[in-house]
């Protein structure tokens, strides 16, 4: 919007920064319809109009034929769970 850097692009949507930074940064809000976005795993949102935010991707919407769950993965001796986007087959 201005030369401050008011606005960021994730993907091809641009949003006002306030909206995912600063207190409470885990509250995204939709680009889409603008409401609040509720967590489904750690770094990964969904909201109700079918929109969903992965912390590594960013903002995408969401088809029918996607899944998501939590994989394993070994860092070291300590296992993590991490969110993964898979498709029906």
């Amino acid at each position: 919007m201005d030369e401050s850097g008011a606005w960021i692009c994730y993907n091809h949507f641009s949003i006002p920064r306030k909206m995912v930074t600063g207190m409470g940064a885990s509250n995204k809000v939709c680009p889409n319809c603008g409401r609040k976005m509720k967590q489904q795993f750690i770094g990964l949102q969904h909201c109700k109009c079918g929109m969903s935010w992965k912390k590594d991707i960013g903002f995408f919407e969401r088809t029918s034929d996607m899944v998501f769950a939590l994989e394993r993965q070994t860092v070291g001796k300590k296992v993590k769970q991490v969110p993964v986007v898979q498709r029906k087959n």
